[in-house]
């Protein structure tokens, strides 16, 4: 690239523009496969009382989330997509062979209407309509989040997973781009430990704390 007479202004743009086309390519091709591009920025539709507008996390950062140690979906696993939104995470599931079963939540009718249509085909998945909070899978064991909804709807979550006795050690629920993370921290129930792998995006881990770990316990990073 010759750089003479090229502002800084524009330099940014023409470098960000090439790292958007970059992830924003397989995200289409990978979409397609499964039968519609599901977009990446978010819905324009109004968002539900709170929860936020439906986004689809990019596959290079989903492979990353989902490739190591016990973030591998093991046989006896059942899977959790809470605000699943159009699929994107179900489309990565189902790429990678795996024939668990395969729960999404998503709180918007008429985009939970499309993805299940669109999904139709694959029988291990099932998309429920309405508050995760209340519709949440008792056998769930990988929970998948991206940031689904704000705080105060957080707090309903962590205290509907507490309410249910000892939470079974096969838990383990991703959180990515986990603004509200700290819901889970303070409740000194959970472990959560961060990801570091380069994404662009905070992402943890949280797993049931031990019976006997006192307070707040953040683990070391993954």
């Amino acid at each position: 690239m010759d750089l003479e007479g090229i502002s800084l202004g524009v330099l940014i743009r023409r470098v960000v523009g090439r790292r958007f086309w970059l992830r924003s390519l397989p995200n289409l091709f990978h979409d397609l496969r499964r039968g519609a591009y599901l977009g990446g920025s978010g819905s324009s539709r109004p968002r539900q009382p709170g929860a936020y507008r439906a986004q689809s996390a990019d596959y290079a950062d989903l492979s990353v989330l989902f490739s190591s140690g016990d973030l591998r979906v093991r046989p006896d696993d059942v899977l959790v997509d809470v605000g699943c939104g159009r699929g994107r995470v179900l489309n990565w599931w189902l790429d990678h062979g795996v024939r668990v079963p395969i729960v999404g939540i998503e709180i918007d009718a008429e985009i939970a209407h499309q993805t299940r249509r669109r999904l139709a085909s694959a029988s291990n998945v099932t998309i429920l309509t309405g508050d995760a909070v209340d519709l949440l899978p008792p056998n769930g064991t990988l929970v998948y989040l991206y940031n689904p909804f704000d705080q105060r709807t957080m707090r309903r979550f962590e205290a509907r997973l507490s309410a249910r006795g000892r939470v079974s050690d096969r838990l383990r629920i991703v959180y990515y781009n986990a603004l509200h993370a700290d819901v889970f921290l303070w409740s000194g129930r959970w472990t959560v430990t961060p990801m570091h792998a380069g994404l662009p995006y905070p992402a943890v881990v949280i797993r049931p704390a031990p019976a006997s770990t006192p307070g707040p316990s953040l683990a070391p990073h993954d």
